[in-house]
């Protein structure tokens, strides 16, 4: 780590350099507070910088992914729109009225459900209501174009920008350089797959979002140990991860580890078990209402008869990893995770590099952790390919764990960013 006064030379001779004269010369001038003033006006040019830099992290996710739209929508997100449009429209849980329509279905006591985790309908529904209920798209039919656009806007590629943001704090935290961090977003959000489902009404991204929103928080609430209120929201997006996309529940387990290891008290453990308490609760209530059971899952009651065939493979579908299928989603050319994201193969330098590096071991073993799961879970899935789909789409939730490495891999392998991005 360079001192205070390297960093403060160097913010000095930067702002100089671009004319910014009344900060240059309270670094150098004859003041005699020119130490204070220069403390002062590079903790100030540090913010500066670094709210610019997340100013423009959050515009080019969020318009990038807003510009693009699909004019049309495919089985697994119109399934969860249909579940949205049930709920709101009709009041109801089944989507008898779009049976016909989607592929990707469930049934139960001769009614027809949404196959999909129940998580990205939940976070729309509050939206769609307001647009079919307080704005003029209450004159449209169902699901009209622009209220899919919005709440998919609004459920997906915000959170998906807010994500940009808190990935580069985290990185900072962490003790990556300024410039690094930036870079290892921009890999992130442009160099893998992430940024195809931020514009899609998908769970995926959703999932990863809401579980690296829960890890970053955990790790910030080490220095507020006494707010049980934000242990307990750590815990409820946490859980939302796992409503978003079912095998996200994998990642949830992994982070009430992790609130564990950085409790200073049980009672913030409890309060962060509580607030995913509550997410299991609501899928337990839906799965009792609508398939008879609380672990009664959608999974379990596929129509689609291959789908039907392939979900009694080990729980749900997902049994032991095939060595085929993890080299697959390692390399091959359709489906591998560092054939179509290269990227990423920094991040496996910049594992050990910040293990060696950095003193917050924790957090490293558990992005280790979650990312070797999801890359069994995906493995041992009958259907491990993920359908007509571009890239290994069931390791998007935890792409932002893999992703996080990459900033210390720059240190090793930084002259091959750009051609790998």
């Amino acid at each position: 780590m360079e001192s205070g006064n390297k960093v403060a030379k160097r913010v000095a001779t930067f702002c100089r350099s671009r004319k910014i004269t009344k900060i240059a010369y309270a670094s150098y001038g004859k003041n005699p507070d020119g130490k204070s003033q220069l403390k002062n006006n590079t903790a100030r040019m540090v913010r500066f910088l670094q709210y610019r830099a997340e100013l423009g992290i959050a515009v080019l996710l969020l318009f990038s992914t807003l510009y693009f739209n699909s004019p049309v929508e495919y089985d697994n997100t119109s399934s969860r729109y249909f579940l949205l449009s049930a709920v709101v429209d009709y009041g109801q849980f089944n989507i008898d009225i779009y049976k016909d329509q989607t592929i990707d279905t469930s049934s139960s006591d001769e009614h027809t459900y949404s196959n999909k985790a129940i998580g990205t309908p939940l976070v729309a529904a509050p939206i769609y209501w307001i647009l079919r209920n307080l704005t003029p798209i209450q004159h449209d039919m169902p699901l009209s174009d622009r209220a899919r656009y919005i709440c998919r806007a609004l459920t997906t590629s915000l959170p998906y920008a807010v994500l940009g943001i808190i990935l580069f704090r985290t990185l900072l935290g962490l003790g990556a350089a300024p410039v690094k961090a930036f870079w290892t977003v921009i890999a992130y959000a442009f160099g893998t797959i992430s940024w195809i489902h931020a514009s899609l009404f998908s769970g995926h991204q959703m999932a990863g979002t809401f579980a690296f929103l829960s890890f970053a928080w955990i790790r910030m609430l080490r220095s507020k140990p006494s707010n049980i209120v934000r242990w307990f929201l750590a815990g409820f997006l946490a859980g939302v991860a796992g409503l978003c996309d079912y095998t996200a529940i994998f990642m949830a387990g992994v982070l009430a580890g992790y609130a564990f290891i950085k409790k200073s008290h049980w009672s913030q453990w409890i309060a962060f078990l509580a607030g995913g308490g509550v997410t299991a609760v609501i899928l337990f209530t839906y799965n009792m209402l609508c398939f008879g059971g609380p672990l009664s899952f959608s999974y379990a009651h596929l129509v689609y008869p291959e789908y039907a065939a392939g979900s009694h493979h080990g729980l749900l579908g997902i049994g032991m990893p095939s060595p085929t299928a993890l080299l697959s989603i390692l390399v091959s050319p359709a489906h591998g995770v560092f054939f179509i994201m290269p990227v990423l193969l920094m991040s496996l330098v910049g594992w050990w590099v910040w293990i060696k590096r950095n003193s917050e071991q924790s957090e490293a073993w558990v992005c280790l952790v979650i990312v070797i799961g999801y890359f069994f879970i995906n493995a041992g899935y009958y259907c491990w390919w993920g359908g007509w789909t571009y890239g290994p789409r069931f390791l998007v939730p935890m792409l932002p764990f893999l992703t996080i490495w990459l900033a210390f891999g720059i240190d090793r392998m930084g002259g091959i960013l750009l051609l790998l991005v």
